[in-house]
């Protein structure tokens, strides 16, 4: 049977009402490496769940793809043990942005709904499933959108750019290493096709550019970030990924970053120090937040120079994570631990990049989102 309470929702009350994680309470924390060249080779747990004991374990496959007329799909499918009354939950959180419409999805499944198999991957219920493989990924939703409304939903990826990860891929907190936040980048870059069919038999199919990522932790996110930016960005010859951290005032100003810079498919580094500026700010209509209305950002290294402007065009998506649960315990939360909102935009990205001494402007449509913890 399932729980009753959203899995959010029991998240945040759990570190609400537990002692915190003491190795958390040190100001230490490492930082991703920059690398040129030998990329760490992803291991085989990168294409898979791999459930931990850990209190703070969450894992996902995060994908976020768009096309030229700005339609947007994003794909967040996770397993947790936040839920201390049934750890090893999972959910899947679908956003289909089509001709400015967003279709929803979200739902929940306990750990014994959650099986692995050897055809379609990791099983989610009796028909919901993510199949992850070095080039390829597939991603298969049935069941209702948050208006009650039944979909079929199928995406599938073709990895273009080989998969890359930063170092071990992890940051770690306090002393030792049991207690880490990690990312690995499994596509950079693919081609997606997304279909959507209703119960009337109205059918949508969607080509778009996307990226796929795979995140596992036992530290859980509020207890050490503020806020992410990220950055998707495709030009016919470039790609661009980007993710960068704002810790909590305790761990100091540095910001753990990576910056994914590939030319024609084969990548030219993973980099840590850059940076990445807000331009302005405008309050939300929504969200208790003001994100910002663009950045600029600028890499310089000897052989590869980049800098430019990223302008928000459009927000696509306002997640209000906490807006599944129980008007009380989202008021409590809010007020106490964290109001956990989740921006997505549209921008417009214009950059000049020169590499060994030959520069070009690169300018194009791109995703960005502000997500604050």
């Amino acid at each position: 049977m399932k729980a009753q309470l959203r899995i959010l929702g029991l998240l945040f009350v759990a570190i609400f009402i537990i002692a915190p994680n003491e190795v958390l309470a040190s100001k230490k924390i490492s930082y991703f490496p920059s690398a040129t060249s030998d990329f760490s080779n992803l291991d085989k747990s990168s294409y898979e769940y791999t459930p931990s004991k850990a209190g703070g374990y969450g894992e996902s496959f995060y994908l976020n793809s768009y096309d030229a007329n700005g339609n947007v799909v994003t794909a967040l499918i996770s397993i947790t043990n936040y839920n201390p009354f049934s750890k090893g939950m999972g959910s899947f959180d679908i956003h289909w942005v089509e001709n400015d419409k967003v279709r929803v999805i979200h739902e929940e499944f306990d750990a014994d709904e959650i099986q692995k198999d050897s055809l379609k991957g990791t099983m989610f219920g009796k028909s919901s499933y993510i199949k992850v493989d070095t080039d390829t990924t597939k991603i298969s939703y049935q069941g209702e959108d948050t208006d009650g409304n039944h979909v079929d939903i199928s995406i599938d990826m073709k990895h273009t750019e080989a998969g890359a990860q930063s170092g071990d891929s992890k940051l770690y907190m306090g002393k030792g290493k049991s207690t880490f936040w990690g990312l690995k980048i499994i596509a950079p870059r693919g081609e997606v096709v997304a279909r959507l069919k209703t119960a009337k038999d109205r059918t949508s199919t969607l080509k778009l550019d996307g990226y796929l990522d795979h995140g596992n932790a036992t530290a859980k996110v509020p207890d050490f970030s503020d806020h992410w930016y990220r950055l998707i960005f495709f030009s016919k010859n470039w790609t661009i990924d980007l993710h960068e951290t704002t810790t909590k005032f305790k761990y100091g100003k540095r910001k753990p970053q990576m910056l994914y810079v590939a030319k024609n498919h084969q990548a030219i580094g993973m980099f840590s120090d850059w940076e990445y500026k807000e331009a302005d700010f405008k309050e939300h209509s929504d969200s208790p937040y003001a994100p910002p209305t663009g950045w600029t950002l600028k890499l310089e290294r000897d052989d590869i120079k980049i800098n430019g402007t990223v302008n928000v065009t459009k927000e696509v998506v306002t997640v209000d994570v906490l807006d599944s649960v129980s008007w009380a315990i989202r008021m409590l939360v809010k007020a106490f631990y964290s109001n956990a909102w989740q921006h997505y935009f549209l921008v417009d990205v214009d950059l000049t990049i020169e590499q060994n001494g030959v520069k070009e402007n690169v300018s194009g449509l791109g995703m960005a989102t502000a997500e604050y913890y």
